[in-house]
C-alpha cells in the first residue's frame, strides 16, 4: 500500500511537473514571437519613416521649384500663366478636346452646306418671281396702251356723235356755219387736236418709260452676279482652331471658309433680287392706279356717248 502511494505520488509529481514544464515551454514560445512581431513593427516603422522623409523632400524640392517659377514669371508679368502640362491635364483630355473640335468642325461644315442649298433655293424662287414680275410688266403695259388706244376713239366718237346730231337735225331747220368766223373755228379745232396729241403723246411717253424702267431693274437684278465664280479662297488665319493640323483638317477650314464666303454673296443678291422685287411691285402698283384712272375717265365717256347716240335716235 505504501508502495502504490509512492508511485500515485511519484505519478502526480510527474505529471504536475509536466503541466508546469508545457506551460513554460508556451511561455517561452510566447516570448518569441512577441518579440519577432516587435522587430517586424520596428523595421515596418522604419520603412515607413524613409518613405515618408523621401516624400516630404521631393515635395519641398517640387515646392521651392514652383515657388521659384512663379516667382520667375511674375517678375516678368506672367502672373496668370499656367503651364500646359500641368497637373490634372492628360492625354485623355486631349484626345477628348482634339474629337470635339473634330466633331464641331464637321458639324458646322454640315451646316454651311445646308445654307447654300437653302441659299441657292431661295435666290431661285426670287429670281423666277421677278421673271414673273417682268412678263406681268408687260401685260400692264399693254394693257395701258390698249386703254389709251380707246380713250382716242371715244374722242373721235365724240366728234362723230356731234357731226351726226347736225346731219340728225330737220330739213326745216337748216345749219348755216357763220362765215365770218370761219378761221378762229377753224384754228379752235386746230388747238384742240394739238392739245389731244399732246395729252396722248405725254400718256404713251409715261407707259414706255414705266415699261422700260421695270424692264431694265429686272434685267440688272437677274444678271448681277449670275455669272460669279466663286473662288476657293484659303484663310491664312493663324489663329484657327486646331490641334495638330493635317490635310484633311485644312481641307474642312478652307470650305469651311469658301462656303462662307459663297453665302456673303448669294446674300448679296438675294438683298438685290428683294430691292428690285419691292421696286418693281411698288411701280406696278402705280401704274396700275393709272391704269383703273384711265379706265374710270373712259367708261364714263363711252356711256354719255352712248346717252348722246339714244338722244339723237
Amino acid at each position: 500500500m505504501e508502495s502504490s502511494q509512492i508511485l500515485n505520488t511519484t505519478g502526480d509529481f510527474s505529471r504536475s511537473k509536466g503541466i508546469s514544464s508545457s506551460k513554460g515551454f508556451r511561455n517561452i514560445s510566447n516570448d518569441i514571437s512577441s518579440r519577432s512581431s516587435e522587430n517586424t513593427y520596428i523595421q515596418s516603422r522604419n520603412k515607413l519613416l524613409e518613405v515618408a522623409l523621401s516624400k516630404h523632400d521631393q515635395n519641398t524640392h517640387t515646392s521651392k521649384y514652383k515657388f521659384n517659377y512663379n516667382n520667375h514669371h511674375k517678375e516678368y508679368g506672367y502672373e496668370d500663366y499656367t503651364p500646359y502640362n500641368n497637373d490634372g491635364s492628360s492625354d485623355e483630355d486631349v484626345e477628348a478636346i482634339k474629337q470635339e473640335m473634330r466633331f464641331i468642325k464637321q458639324d458646322s461644315l454640315s451646316s454651311t452646306r445646308n445654307a447654300i442649298r437653302t441659299a441657292i433655293q431661295a435666290e431661285e424662287t426670287g429670281r423666277q418671281t421677278l421673271m414673273k414680275l417682268g412678263t406681268q410688266s408687260e401685260r400692264i403695259g399693254t394693257t395701258e396702251k390698249y386703254l389709251d388706244l380707246t380713250a382716242v376713239n371715244a374722242k373721235m366718237a365724240e366728234e362723230k356723235n356731234k357731226a351726226l346730231k347736225q346731219l340728225n337735225r330737220s330739213v326745216f331747220i337748216p345749219h348755216f356755219k357763220k362765215p365770218w368766223k370761219k378761221q378762229t373755228r377753224l384754228l379752235e379745232r386746230e388747238q384742240r387736236i394739238r392739245d389731244q396729241y399732246e395729252l396722248e403723246q405725254l400718256e404713251r411717253e409715261k407707259t414706255k418709260k414705266s415699261e422700260y424702267e421695270s424692264f431694265t431693274r429686272i434685267k440688272d437684278a437677274l444678271n448681277t452676279q449670275k455669272n460669279k465664280i466663286y473662288e476657293n479662297k484659303v484663310s491664312n488665319d493663324p489663329f484657327r482652331c486646331r490641334f495638330e493640323p493635317d490635310e484633311e483638317d485644312n481641307e474642312i477650314e478652307d470650305e469651311i471658309n469658301q462656303n462662307l464666303f459663297q453665302l456673303g454673296n448669294i446674300a448679296s443678291q438675294l438683298k438685290a433680287i428683294a430691292t428690285a422685287t419691292q421696286e418693281e411691285i411698288t411701280s406696278q402698283n402705280t401704274r396700275l392706279d393709272r391704269i383703273s384712272e384711265k379706265g374710270h375717265r373712259l367708261d364714263a365717256e363711252i356711256h354719255i356717248n352712248a346717252e348722246r347716240l339714244k338722244r339723237i335716235n
